[in-house]
């Protein structure tokens, strides 16, 4: 099995990721058995002879939230990496830490594969290619919560 690494900036955004082995010897066994344990970031800091900070992280986000991918921010009070913010109008919700739309994503896009969705940061408005209708073009009315061809 592998541990995973994330060696931070000034800023505590991830600039590098690395991947060791989990038999890395802690105060209290091997990093397997014990996750995040400060011994681990000390051990990467000594691999690269450098000080910056090093934070475990899983890639199955069974601690700190999520992954800690190449620009991603550690929130030390959270104890959480946080992606980049996807658009200027997406506002972080600081109880999940995930970036949230100003307008809900369509429901439709949740439970199906009708429509392949994407975010339209100029208009504020989720637009949607049907798949099923040669990929025609679709906006989604979040009043009406319907889908209206374009």
């Amino acid at each position: 099995m592998a541990c995973y690494f994330a060696k931070l900036n000034e800023s505590n955004i991830v600039v590098q990721t690395i991947v060791v082995a989990d038999d890395i010897p802690t105060a209290n066994g091997p990093l397997s058995d014990n996750p995040c344990h400060v011994d681990g970031e000390t051990y990467c800091q000594n691999l690269y002879k450098h000080t910056n900070t090093w934070k475990q992280y899983f890639r199955d986000g069974s601690h700190r939230v999520r992954g800690g991918g190449i620009g991603y921010t550690y929130n030390e009070s959270k104890d959480a990496f946080i992606a980049p913010q996807p658009f200027p109008s997406w506002s972080l919700d600081n109880d999940t830490t995930e970036w949230v739309p100003p307008v809900a994503c369509p429901q439709e896009h949740k439970d199906s594969n009708e429509y392949v969705v994407s975010w339209d940061e100029t208009n504020q408005r989720w637009t949607g290619k049907k798949r099923s209708d040669n990929y025609s073009s679709w906006n989604w009315n979040p009043v009406n919560s319907t889908w209206e061809a374009v």
